[in-house]
Formats: structure tokens, sequence, C-alpha cells
């Protein structure tokens, strides 16, 4: 651990824990937090109480710096892992203990652990005390007190920690499993009714906080990852390997955001070497001579079961877990985190099977030692990415300038009003000096602020006034009615943050500033050196090519923002039929003035609510929202002919219920319009944009054009149906060129309902004559594609359309949006 990075901090589990973990253990006390998220409450924060967060403080105080402790604490996590396994396997008398070292260094170092500690050590920290939680149960299923015993094991789940919820649980499975595959009588009655208890009392103190967590908290396991993302690599091999956290295939900003787990996974020899590990243990539990050779089979059954149940190939029982994953079993979507269910038995049967290698009795005493190395060195070759265990990220300490930020806005706040939104948004804390993943206002504020990111706990309402301001300042031109709009919002100051980023973020501090002038922002203090240069050539700049540059951190004032309360009389109050962003264009167009009161359509009057003007507005969308995305992550306004993107139970923030007061889109000219992909879903990657739909390939305006979403262009198509049969004289396509991808159209096939004709591209134009027959179907679909080199693979392709009827008339398709019925 301490030759990894040394002296820098790296971004594991809560920046608090190394800026100020007593003013974590502090804050952990209340479920409310006044100052984060517009006020929130807050998600996990008891669970740090013990013994993360004791652990951290403790030390700190003692003198050791902060990146010192952190090492210590993952180090600690990798040694109490290992010693349970050997500890479990000797009272199970399971191998000799020298292969009881071998499955400790299979089960400390498995891919989990890899993959998970150096980012968020705090859940691997259950899998290291799993085998802990059994020790007792073992001994006393077999001799002396029954209730010591179980007691013993409750202190363990005590050390666990409450946070999370759903990893804490994964230590107790398997010791409801051993306690059932005990022969019946008093020592089994008893030892399950105090460990019952003994667990039970271990757990009350995280357990009350999350139910009441669970009872007001909005709903924010409806909009974070879904079952079809945690449960996509959960297939057989990546469930028996290890290899089943789907963080670890990810990369950010050209980096994998899990180091070791993604070589796990991308580098053949150790996939070789994990897919070796993992038979051993099958084969030592195939044997007849493996102690408790029931029990440790019985947890592999249950660990492939929970973990792998969910995943699509094993439809139709994976589609019934999606399901439950999405819904009341929300909080266990995360699968991975019971991977010890069956990394244990696995583990445990190595040392049984290495064992059983080392016995002179064994007819090819010449493939002994062979076999007993090619165990180590599957081992070793699993174990290789421990020298990649830390994040990208790292840094020596936050800023001095972020400490002078917090200090300038708590003595302009001293009663606690006048929140500070941080802008521009970010998925989390990626910076230019480092990757805190928290932001670093987190452990520093003594003042409300505000950030939107990847994890909205404020509620939907906040999330969508958030959005809206973001809009407004990547757009460049800003608003008047920013300020307004911000003030009703209880915004005080506008914290930009131009030590972002941004080849991750993607948002341009010139153009943020360039939003905050027009809007009439004045700045009013600025902290830290100018950024903006690249700090690599000194020359040039990080900021899409804008070589200005600015202060790291710049305050601007909102002159007319609220108090923490006021009041205001309820005559006058206007019903709008939009969501809470709506406000801005309202307060745009005059519609909106001063401190009029607004009420939404469909929340319910207030007590002698009297509303003197309605207005309907087209801003509450009937959309798609990409919850993985902080910036700009909503897709165009569907309409009764769109797939939706993802597969999840939510799809957007709702403040309000949906029926009758969302805008739609509707299609004229053509009975629907559909394709496989497009730029404008919430998933794209590439050439984002909501004007890509799939319409505008048959709208008859050349400047707009259907783009493909996914990376790969080739095979996808875009189609339009007519609702009577018609016969076609032509159809001429244009490609256009999209900005951002080097690719062109080589060839397009058109399918209808007779037959399918292609051709080839020249000069970015086709004219293909449809096969004879009348058709209610157009489909255009990409057959080839070529790149400034030949063919190419991954880019955004633009196609636009003309349909001709035989007698030379167009079939043209116009999208229009229909606002909400509820003007009355």
């Amino acid at each position: 651990m301490f030759v990894q990075r040394p002296g820098l901090l790296v971004p594991d589990t809560k920046l608090d824990l190394a800026v100020d973990p007593v003013g974590l253990l502090a804050r952990g006390l209340h479920l409310w937090d006044p100052q984060g998220g517009a006020g929130e409450l807050q998600n996990q924060a008891y669970g740090y109480l013990f013994p993360m967060g004791p652990f951290f403080a403790l030390l700190q105080e003692a003198g050791l710096p902060p990146w010192a402790v952190q090492r210590l604490w993952q180090a600690l996590v990798l040694v109490v892992a290992f010693l349970g396994v050997r500890a479990l396997a000797a009272r199970l008398g399971l191998g000799t203990p020298g292969t009881r070292l071998l499955a400790a260094t299979a089960y400390a170092l498995a891919p989990r652990p890899l993959a998970q500690l150096g980012a968020i050590s705090v859940e691997v920290w259950p899998y290291a005390l799993a085998p802990w939680v059994l020790v007792p149960l073992v001994t006393g299923s077999l001799r002396g007190s029954p209730r010591r015993a179980a007691l013993r094991s409750g202190l363990t789940v005590l050390c666990v920690g409450g946070v999370n919820a759903a990893a804490t649980l994964a230590v107790v499975p398997l010791g409801v499993l051993w306690l059932a595959t005990r022969a019946p009588g008093p020592r089994r009655r008893a030892l399950s009714a105090w460990w019952a208890v003994a667990v039970a009392l271990a757990s009350a103190w995280w357990l009350g906080p999350l139910l009441l967590l669970g009872k007001y908290s909005p709903p924010f396991l409806d909009v974070i990852e879904s079952a079809a993302t945690t449960t996509r690599v959960t297939g057989l091999w990546g469930v028996l390997t290890g290899n089943d956290l789907w963080q670890q295939y990810l990369a950010v900003g050209g980096e994998p955001v899990r180091p070791a787990g993604f070589l796990l996974v991308t580098v053949p020899s150790l996939v070789v070497c994990t897919t070796a590990v993992a038979a051993l243990g099958l084969v030592a539990l195939l044997r007849r001579t493996t102690p408790h050779r029931g029990f440790l089979a019985s947890g592999v059954l249950l660990g492939v079961v929970v973990v792998a149940a969910g995943h699509v190939g094993l439809r139709p029982a994976g589609g019934v877990e999606r399901d439950l994953l999405d819904a009341a079993l929300a909080p266990f979507r995360n699968v991975h985190k019971y991977d010890l269910l069956l990394r244990l038995p696995l583990c445990l049967g190595l040392a049984s099977l290495a064992a059983e290698v080392r016995r002179p009795q064994l007819s090819l005493a010449v493939l002994r030692q062979p076999a007993a190395g090619l165990v180590a060195l599957a081992l070793v070759g699993s174990a290789a990415p421990l020298v990649r265990l830390q994040p990208p990220g790292a840094f020596p300490d936050l800023p001095s300038y972020w400490q002078e930020t917090a200090d300038w806005l708590a003595d302009r706040a001293p009663d606690a009003s006048g929140r500070a939104l941080l802008v521009p948004a970010a998925q989390s804390g990626t910076y230019s000096w480092g990757r805190p993943g928290d932001e670093p206002l987190q452990p520093l504020a003594r003042s409300p602020w505000v950030v939107r990111d990847a994890v909205p706990l404020g509620g939907p309402g906040t999330t969508r006034v958030l959005d809206q301001v973001e809009e407004v300042l990547q757009s460049g031109r800003g608003s008047a009615a920013l300020a307004p709009f911000l003030g009703r919002a209880g915004v005080r100051y506008v914290v930009v943050r131009n030590d972002l980023d941004v080849r991750v973020t993607g948002v341009r501090p010139a153009v943020v500033h360039a939003s905050l002038a027009a809007s009439g922002l004045e700045r009013v203090a600025a902290f830290g050196p100018d950024v903006g240069i690249d700090q690599v050539s000194g020359q040039g700049s990080v900021d899409g090519g804008l070589s200005q540059a600015y202060p790291a951190v710049e305050v601007f004032a909102v002159e007319e923002a609220s108090g923490l309360v006021s009041a205001l009389p309820r005559a006058g109050t206007q019903r709008v039929s939009g969501g809470p962003e709506s406000l801005l264009p309202l307060l745009d167009a005059g519609v909106v003035t001063g401190r009029t009161p607004v009420r939404l359509a469909g929340e319910d009057p207030l007590p002698g609510e009297q509303t003197e003007l309605r207005t309907v507005t087209d801003g509450y969308r009937d959309r798609e929202t990409n919850v993985g995305r902080a910036s700009d992550p909503a897709g165009a306004t569907l309409g009764s002919d769109v797939d939706l993107a993802f597969d999840r139970p939510v799809h957007d923030y709702l403040p309000v219920p949906a029926p009758g007061h969302r805008t739609t889109a509707q299609v004229t000219g053509f009975a629907a319009v559909t394709a496989s992909s497009s730029a404008a879903q919430a998933d794209a990657v590439l050439a984002r944009g909501r004007d890509h739909h799939p319409t505008a390939a048959f709208d008859g305006n050349g400047s707009t054009s259907w783009v493909t979403g996914g990376l790969e262009p080739d095979g996808q198509w875009v189609q339009a149906r007519t609702a009577e049969p018609v016969v076609l004289q032509r159809v001429r396509v244009v490609s256009p060129l999209v900005v951002g991808s080097p690719l062109e159209l080589a060839r397009v096939r058109l399918t209808t309902d007779t037959g399918s004709v292609s051709a080839p591209v020249r000069d970015g134009k086709a004219v293909l004559v449809p096969p004879p027959g009348a058709t209610t179907r157009v489909r255009l679909t990409v057959e080839a594609v070529t790149g400034p080199f030949g063919p190419a693979r991954y880019g955004a392709l633009g196609l636009d359309a003309v349909v001709e009827r035989v007698g030379g008339a167009r079939l043209t398709a116009e999208r229009l949006l229909r606002v909400p019925a509820d003007a009355a």
C-alpha cells in the first residue's frame, strides 16, 4: 500500500475522511444536513460512526498524515481478510498450515478487493470481516458456550459498520447456511437463537437511521444505476471468477476508474489466471474427500444464484430478478457485494485441494510439484494487478484556495442563508489538480452549498432547477432571468470552478463566463492562481482551444437572493402547467414578475389558495434522462413512437405526477418514424443533439438530419411508415458531415415491403430506385462506412432523405410539440 503513490491522497470512499474526519463524525449524528444539496437527508453518513470514521480521526489526531492513514486502512482490510480465512480454514480442519496461507492469499487478493480497495475500501471491509463472522460459529457448533460464541460473532458484525447496508448484510447468509447444515439438537438451537439476537443488536445502531432515511428521503434509488447496468457483467464466468463489478469495465477521460479490476478483464494472461483459480476451487468442492463439502458447495450455489440470476443470459429467470432489483429489492441491485458468498467457499476449497496435491500417496508423484506450481502461478498471476491498486487522480492535498473560498462564503452567511451554487456541473469531483471524487467544499464548507452531480439526493425539483441553470450557462447566451431565477431558489452566490478538468467535464469556462456576463452577474471575489494554460507544454490551452486564463475559483453575486424563510400573500398565486424549470422562461417573458408565488399544476392546492392566473408552458417535457450524466442529461421530447433507451423503472426526475401535465412530441406526415438509435436519445455518446431525432431525416429540411447514436454506425437504420400503401418513384439520400466525426457514408440500403436495393454514396449523395409495388415502409440502413484512411468503425453519421411518390409528390414528416391540456 505504501509504495503506491506515496505522499498522495487517493479518491478512496469519502473525501471527508482524509480532510476532516472529526467533522464527518459530528455530521453523522444528524440525519438532516442543512448545508449540502440544497438541504438533504444524509445518505450513509451515520455508517462512518464506526469503525472507519474513528480509525481515521484517531490516527490523524495522533499526527499521522492523511495519506498514510489511508494506506494503513487499506492494508488493514487486506490483512484482516487474510488472517480471517487462515483462522477459518484451521477451525474447519481444511488443508495444512501452508495451504491455508494459499487459501488466505487467494481470498484477500481476489478480483473484488483488488478492483475496489483503492477507490471504495469501505465496501471491501465487510468482505474482509466475513470469515471472522464464521469463526466463532464454527467453534460454537463443536464445543464451548453457544452464547459466548454467538456474541463473539455478533461483535464482529458490529465491527462491519453500517455505511452500506447491502454490503453489511452480505456477511450474514453464510452464517445462516452454516447453522442450517449442522446436526439438529440443543447446541444448534441455542447457538442459532443467541446469534439471531446478537446480529439484531449489532445492527440496530444503523438500521434505525436507515429506516428513517427510507421513509423521508426522495427515492434516489430510482435514479441511480439500474439492474440492467449492475447485472450486465454477472454472467457465469464473471461471477465464478469474481469479475462481476460493472465499474471495473469503465474508463473516464481515457483512464480506467478501477485500474486493477480493468486489467483483470482486459489482459488475456490475467483472464486465464483468474479462471484457473476459480476452476481449481470448483474441482476441490467436487472431491468427496473435501471436509465440509456440503456447506462449501451450498455457499457457492447460493452465491451464483444471488449474483448471477439477474443476468440477461439467464432469462426468463433473469427478467424476473431484474424487475425485483429495480423495485422491492432496489437496495440490493449491486449484486457484486454478495461475491463473498461463493468466493469464501472457493478459496477454502483451495486449501484442501492443495493439501491433496501434496500427498505422497498420489500415483503420479512426478506431477505433484508441477501441479502445486501451477496453483501458485495462477494465484500470483491473478493477484498481479495489486501493483495498480490505487485509482487515477491522486493529489497531495486540497488546494489552499478552496479553503479560502469556503471561509469567504462562511463569513457572508452567518445565519446559514445564502446558498452557494457550484458551476459548471460535473459527475464527480474531477479537477485539473486531481480527482478527489467528492467536492472540496464538502469537508470544508461552513455555509450552505449545492452542486449538480451524478447522484442528486436533493429531490427531483431541485435537480430540474439545476439542470435549467446548466442549460443557460452552457448556451453562451445567458438570460436576463437567470439572477431572479437563482434568487427565488435561495442562491446568493455562484461559484465558478475554473479548475475542473475540461477534458473530462467537456464544459468550457469561456462559455460559462460569457453566459454569466450576458445574464448580468458580477464577480465579487476570486481565489487561486490563473488556470487554463496547459501546464505540460506551457502553451495552448485545455479549454477546448480557447486560451483564456481565469482564477481557479471565482464567486459571482446574485443580488436578488431570497432569505432562508419568507412569507408571501396567497392572493395572486399563479398556477403553472410545467416544471420548476419553467419559471425561468416565464420570468424572462415577464409572465411572472417580482416575488409572485407560483404553484405547479398537479400539486395539491394550499388551504385558502387564490389563483388569479393560469399559464400553460411546454417546459415540462416527456423526456428520458441519462441519470449518470450531470451535464445536459436529457434526450429529445418523447412521443408515442419513440423507444426508451434505458431499461430502468424511472426515466426522469418527476416533481409532480406526469399524466396530463407533460408536453409530448407528435409526428405528422407519416404514421411513425423510428430508428435503431439517434444522437437525440439520452444514451447517445457521440454528436449528441436533441435536433438529431429520426424525424429530421424525412422533414424536407436540408439543414437538419438524423444522426446515429451508437459508437458504431454500421448497420444503424432509420425508418418511416405510412398510414396507407404508397408507390414510390425514388429516394434521394444526402449524408452531411457530422461535426467531430471523421466518418463518411459509403453505401446505403433502401428496404420496402416489396424488397430492398442498395447503392454507393458518392460525395455524400445517393439515389435509390425502390423495388416495384406499393409499400408502407421506407427503411434506410447504413451498409458501409469510410474514414480518412479507408474502412472505419467508430463515429457518428448523419442522413437526410427525400422520399418521392410516383408523380413527383414528396412525403415529408413534421415533428410538433403538444402542450398539456390542463389549462382548466
